[in-house]
Order: C-alpha cells, then sequence, then structure tokens
C-alpha cells in the first residue's frame, strides 16, 4: 500500500488539493447563501436542487481555470460574473437534461469515459492523453470522484445527442434554397431624398435651457474611472514563432527574469525609460482609458485590470503576466468616477440639445415633403427645399446604396418597400431620408455552384433559430427558483443560455 502511495504522490497530493479547495469554496458558498434565506441550495429546476455542494465544487473548478489565464488580475468583479454564468448554465443544462430523458436518448459507458479521459488531470505536460495518469487515477482517486464525473458527463452528452436531435430534424428545400440565393443577389434602383439635421444651424440654447437639460440627464454624462500609466512590456514567444517547445519554455523563463531584475530596478527608483533601454523592452504610455475600455482583447483585459488596482502616481505593480505578454505598469494619474459640472461639458450638452431640435425639424420637414411626394406634387415638394431627389444605379443587397454609405437600417426599409412606394422618413446618421423603391431585380438563373454552400448556410440559419425558439419555450413552461440572483425571471434567456 506504501509502494503505491509512493508511485502515486503527485496524484495523491492533488486529490488533497482538490478536496481542500472545495471544502473552501463549499463553505464560503454556504455562508453568502446563508443571509438570502438560509437554504442550502443556489436554484431549483422544477423541484431539482441545485446544492450548494454541487454548485461551489462546479465554481472552484471555473476560478481555477480562469486564474491560471488571468493569475492576479482576476478580480471579484471577473468572480461575480463567472458565478453567474456558470449558474445560468447550470440552469440551462438540467432543463436541456430533462428534455433528453422525455425523449429516451441514451448514453454508452464508453461514450462517457472517452470525455472523462479528457480532464485535464489525466493530461502530460503536452496536453496530451496520458493513459499511464488515468491508469492511476482508477486506483487513487475515490469513487464518488468518478461517479461525480461521470454523472455529469452523461448528462452533457444526453444535452449534445438532443441539441443534435433537434437540429437534425431542420431541413430546408431546393425551393427555399434558390429562394435565399435571389434574396442575397437581388438588386435595387431607388430615389431618395436626404434632410440633413446641419440644414438647420440656425438653432439656439438658452442658458436657462442649458441647466435644465443638463439636471435631467446630467447621470448621462457619468464619467467612469480612469487612469493613465506608463508600463514595460515584453511579447512571449509562440508556437508560431518557435515550434520546439523546450526552447520556447526556456525563452520564457528568461524574460521572466529579465522582468524580474527590471522591476528590483524600479522599486530602487530608477527611470521607468532608461529600464526599459537598459534590457530591451518596450516602453509606452497610454492615454486616460476606463476599465472595460479594451474588453474584447484578452491580454488588455488583464493589463487593464491590474492598472486599475493602482491609486497613487508613482505606484508599480508587480510584473502581471497574460496569455502573451509580460507588463510592469506604473501610475502616471488616476481620476475616479464622477459627474462633470456642467462648464466642464457646456459645449457638449449645447452640441446634444441642438442635434435633438434639429433632429425633430429635420423629421418634421420630411413628413411635409412625403405628404406632397405621395399625392404627386414633387416640383412643389422639393421647390424650397435646397438638394433635389436623386436616384441611385442598381445597386447589390449586399453592396453599400451609392450616396448612403454606412446606412445599414436603410437597407432594411428598401427589402420592405413597394415599387413606386415612398417610406416614413427613416433617421440616418446625418438627420432624416425618404426613399422609394423605383425597381428591383430578382435573379431568374440562380447559380447551380453556389447552392450547395447556400443550403449549408441557410440550413445552419434555420436550425440555430429552431434551437433557440425550442428552448426559450422550454424555459418559459419551467418553474425555476434562482436564489443566488433572484432578479433573473424564471423566463428570461440570458445571452450565455442562448449559446448553449
Amino acid at each position: 500500500m506504501l509502494e503505491v502511495l509512493r508511485k502515486n504522490m503527485k496524484l495523491v497530493i492533488w486529490i488533497i488539493l482538490f478536496s481542500f479547495l472545495a471544502t473552501i469554496f463549499i463553505a464560503w458558498g454556504m455562508h453568502f447563501t446563508g443571509g438570502r434565506g438560509e437554504k442550502n441550495y443556489v436554484a431549483k429546476i422544477n423541484g431539482k436542487k441545485i446544492t450548494n455542494e454541487e454548485f461551489y465544487s462546479l465554481y472552484r473548478d471555473w476560478i481555477n481555470r480562469y486564474r491560471e489565464i488571468y493569475g492576479e488580475a482576476l478580480d471579484d468583479e471577473m468572480a461575480e460574473n463567472l458565478r453567474r454564468l456558470l449558474l445560468s448554465n447550470i440552469i440551462a443544462g438540467e432543463l436541456l437534461y430533462k428534455e433528453a430523458l422525455k425523449e429516451g436518448i441514451k448514453v454508452t459507458k464508453d461514450e462517457i469515459e472517452e470525455v472523462v479521459k479528457m480532464s485535464p488531470i489525466f493530461k502530460n505536460d503536452k496536453g496530451e492523453f496520458d493513459p499511464g495518469r488515468y491508469a492511476q487515477g482508477k486506483k487513487v482517486l475515490p469513487k464518488t470522484w468518478w461517479k461525480a464525473q461521470e454523472k455529469e458527463t452523461k448528462k452533457t452528452l444526453m444535452a449534445r445527442k438532443l441539441e443534435a436531435q433537434i437540429k437534425m430534424a431542420v431541413k430546408v428545400t431546393d425551393e427555399e434554397v434558390r429562394q435565399y440565393f435571389k434574396e442575397k443577389n437581388m438588386s435595387f434602383k431607388i430615389s431618395y431624398l436626404l434632410i440633413p439635421r446641419s440644414s438647420f444651424g440656425s438653432v439656439s440654447v438658452s442658458q436657462d435651457e442649458l441647466k435644465k437639460f443638463y439636471e435631467i440627464r446630467k447621470e448621462e454624462y457619468r464619467r467612469a474611472d480612469q487612469v493613465k500609466v506608463e508600463y514595460l512590456s515584453a511579447r512571449k514567444p509562440g508556437e508560431e514563432d518557435i515550434p520546439d517547445s523546450s526552447t520556447r519554455e526556456t525563452i520564457i523563463k528568461n524574460i521572466g527574469i529579465t522582468m524580474e531584475n527590471a522591476l528590483k530596478e524600479l522599486d530602487k527608483g530608477q527611470d521607468l525609460k532608461s529600464i526599459g533601454k537598459k534590457y530591451s523592452l518596450e516602453v509606452d504610455e497610454t492615454p486616460f482609458f476606463e476599465k472595460r475600455q479594451f474588453i474584447q482583447d484578452l491580454d488588455f483585459q488583464v493589463f487593464t485590470r491590474a492598472a486599475f488596482t493602482l491609486s497613487d502616481p508613482g505606484e508599480i505593480t508587480d510584473i502581471v503576466q497574460s496569455p502573451n505578454y509580460y507588463y510592469i505598469i506604473k501610475l502616471i494619474k488616476r481620476v475616479d468616477a464622477h459627474i462633470p459640472g456642467l462648464d466642464e461639458i457646456k459645449d457638449a450638452v449645447e452640441k446634444e440639445i441642438k442635434t435633438d431640435r434639429q433632429d425633430t425639424l429635420a423629421k418634421a420637414r420630411a413628413e411635409e415633403i412625403l405628404k406632397k411626394l405621395k399625392t404627386g406634387e414633387i416640383k412643389s415638394a422639393t421647390a424650397d427645399w435646397r438638394t433635389s431627389i436623386k436616384t441611385t444605379p442598381f445597386f447589390s443587397a449586399k453592396g453599400e446604396i451609392p450616396g448612403l454609405s454606412g446606412e445599414k437600417e436603410l437597407k432594411k426599409v428598401i427589402f420592405e418597400l413597394s415599387k413606386d412606394e415612398w417610406s416614413e422618413p427613416v433617421k440616418t446618421s446625418n438627420g432624416y431620408c425618404l426613399l422609394k423603391l423605383d425597381a428591383r431585380i430578382i435573379p431568374t438563373v440562380v447559380d447551380a455552384t453556389q447552392l450547395g454552400t447556400l443550403s449549408e448556410e441557410l440550413l445552419q440559419i434555420r436550425q440555430y433559430q429552431t434551437a433557440q425558439e425550442w428552448f426559450a419555450n422550454i424555459r418559459k413552461n419551467a418553474k425555476i427558483e434562482n436564489v443566488l440572483y433572484p432578479e433573473q425571471k424564471a423566463g428570461e434567456q440570458t445571452e450565455e443560455t442562448a449559446e448553449k
């Protein structure tokens, strides 16, 4: 027995750590939810309770995975978003599982085992499945762990099969594909008349109007926390730069050592730029930016969160690691969230008032002109207007509208118009516009070489729509008690569950 333990010591230590972290999260979870009525569950779906223990065990796994990516930049806000997302996915998963049971969907032991083998603890340093580790796990991991893994894997696989079954039931006919081709490839010729707001430039705003507008809407001008920083950065080479993993890891390690040396000198008061030059590190400075400004970029998410931990000018972070970079960040200035005074944003407020009034005048003028256009008084309609009605050449449904580039909303209106029909005034980025459909060309010959691709494209669209409608109906009719987030209604479909 001792020999077995010695051989499997790494795995045993991992299991102990696993259990220790689970205890922490479960205890924290129970403490957190205790303030919401001392309930021992986070949600109830059609009578099925998701217990604190179940939820926070999964939550621990999520936090650990994201901490590997974000490091210390994983703050309370991100952790809370992860918790909300996880609960949303659990609720969706439970609903799908119950529906899969109703449909009689089955999964085999072999299917379950193949998924369990993909667990990170059974992979080697290269991220590949390690049969040896799996065999060790069979000997050392408790039966309760295996049962939990198999149970959750079974539910996940059943949900996936149900989703596939729903999608497989969706079909598109050749005629539907041909119609889809025609809609994508039809072309239009239109007439239009623009009424730009700039034509009403004589609008004036009094001081009293400025004050009243500001007081009513000043919250809209609230500015979030902003920081301005300078920083050192070093990019980690990727596999595309250095294919050999051993060499790549050595270089990344050496870059980390360089950053440590740079940080030591900065702590002694050395200048950031001179340190960057000494160690051949990138040195740059940001303008003022907000915390959510780089939300789509994973590296800048980490960078931003680290930057906002700084409070005093001159304060420096420790070494910050993102997926692709090392950073050391120094705060130049921080501006806390506030509502600027009217004097500070007077020009912006005045511009907004003028824009609103100009839009109102432009729309009213467009409505006057439209009445005359509908009765055939074209000359009278445009006599007092500085621009005439313009006509476009034919343009593709997929292309830009000549003379109205970038106005995507106008296309939706054009699709709905009948021949020679004028539209109601449509708001544009510059004012208002009236549109008339002069001609529509629908392709009579379908390009057979495109049918295969279009068929798959249309099928995916229909499958997605069908799955969304089906799940929305299931969720709407479900009885859901959300203890953690009671403000989320039972029938409310979040973005996360929609993606699921």
